[in-house]
């Protein structure tokens, strides 16, 4: 891209972005690259390559369009590079015209066009809060409550917060704690610390300390009009440390810390299973099917008031054990519908000793009936057990890559519910590896031998 060049939109598509690029014998030297756009400061970069609107570490990783130079139009844009001492290096500037030759009317005539605006006044309408263990494939956990709080115990320790917004909004200023400007997103997904759509989200560091956290989101509509401000505090916790609040006034409150899973086939006495995560995989091939789960707590509780899949309030539990079906002393009853193959989100509100009502915790898992390999017989360390291991592994990861993407997706199908994606692998034999076998195969059959 050079001074003065012309992007035809008919030619290269209006999602583009831009590279700056550094002398290989510079490129030691810098720390980071400020970019402006229209003489206004866009995004900084903190390495290599240095996109404009950012990347997941490489170009592999993937590439963010930047769409405010996706309309017909004159842009100036301009690189900044810094050394690691702060200071500024060598910057260049590049002024280039973008027009679109596809409703062209007559012989080398172009149009113009205008940035459309949304119908929808823009909005902060929540905040989703997401595990950034795995960076590359994150996962939802929940939308923020105010006030709630977070257990590190419960939901790992490397988190980021999504804005959600409706309407037209272009751009998000985000502050986080006592810094009321620490990052300004200019699209879509909204993320605390950046991303590469939802292909890669940065983790956020500073939401792994145990504390308080207050962030601030600031929208911006495409006449660059600051809409109101939204903002969301919660605190995290480590009950493991016992560290369960921020100020010692609230250190006798109660706090709902996790959940646990028994089977309650025999009621007066109940078998524990596991530690119940979100978005786990529940086969009652392995576990049965009268299962209850019982919420974990810390501090002092007058109760807890349990929903499940939708119903606000389908069991108060005034006593310990909390349990979601019920108990009376040493029996645990089941709770039915939690055998039911689908999606199952319980909500457990805890109140304190005054009757005032707590941070609720919700989760989700799904239910499956002999999807895994879990009540295989197959002798350890047979062949059957290595291809129903690689099997249960693959099924595993492609449920969390599905669930990940389509779980919060607004208006898609799949929205609040999980799934189980069931990998199959046929062995195949080596008479059937031969050509003109291979040939028949290909012919007659429709998917492949794993799917």
């Amino acid at each position: 891209l050079v001074d003065g060049d012309e992007i035809d939109l008919h030619m290269y598509g209006n999602k583009l972005s831009i590279e700056a690029e550094v002398s290989p014998e510079v490129i030691p030297e810098v720390e980071y690259v400020e970019w402006y756009l229209d003489d206004s400061y866009f995004r900084t970069e903190s390495m290599p390559p240095y996109f404009i609107s950012g990347d997941g570490g490489s170009y592999a990783a993937g590439v963010l369009t930047t769409y405010e130079i996706g309309y017909v139009g004159t842009y100036t844009v301009e690189a900044r590079p810094h050394d690691r001492n702060g200071r500024r290096l060598t910057a260049h500037t590049v002024t280039f015209t973008v027009v679109d030759t596809s409703t062209a009317t007559g012989s080398g005539a172009t149009t113009t066009a205008t940035v459309p605006a949304s119908t929808t006044p823009g909005e902060i309408t929540g905040f989703k809060l997401w595990n950034t263990t795995d960076q590359a494939h994150p996962q939802f956990i929940k939308l923020l409550e105010q006030n709630e709080n977070i257990d590190i115990q419960l939901y790992g320790s490397h988190f980021t917060v999504e804005a959600e917004v409706v309407g037209d909004v272009v751009k998000v200023n985000f502050g986080l704690d006592e810094n009321t400007l620490y990052k300004e997103e200019y699209q879509a997904p909204f993320v605390l610390n950046g991303d590469a759509e939802y292909q890669f989200l940065a983790t956020t560091p500073e939401l792994s300390n145990i504390g308080l956290h207050t962030i601030t989101a600031t929208p911006f509509s495409s006449s660059s009009s600051q809409l109101t401000q939204a903002s969301i505090s919660f605190s995290i916790i480590d009950t493991s440390a016992g560290m369960l609040s921020v100020s010692s006034d609230e250190e006798e409150d109660g706090y709902v810390t996790g959940f646990l899973l028994w089977d309650t086939s025999v009621p007066t006495t109940p078998k524990f299973l596991k530690k119940i995560q979100h978005s786990d995989v529940v086969d009652i091939q392995q576990y049965g099917d009268q299962l209850s789960i019982e919420a974990e707590y810390t501090g002092h509780l007058s109760k807890i008031v349990f929903g499940l899949d939708g119903n606000d309030n389908y069991h108060v539990e005034n006593y310990e054990p909390y349990l979601l079906g019920g108990d009376s002393d040493t029996t645990y009853y089941p709770t039915p519908e939690l055998a039911i193959v689908g999606t199952h989100t319980i909500t457990a509100t805890p109140f304190d000793l005054s009757g005032v009502s707590l941070p609720t915790v919700s989760f989700s898992f799904l239910t499956v009936d002999g999807s895994t390999n879990a009540g295989s017989m197959a002798a350890p360390g047979t062949r059957q057990d290595l291809i129903e291991m690689l099997e249960d592994d693959l099924s595993f990861f492609l449920s969390g890559v599905v669930n990940a993407k389509y779980f919060l997706q607004s208006g898609h199908c799949l929205q609040w519910n999980l799934v189980y994606v069931k990998v199959e692998i046929t062995e195949v034999s080596d008479t059937m590896c031969q050509a003109p076998e291979r040939r028949r195969l290909r012919q007659s059959v429709a998917s492949p031998a794993a799917s």
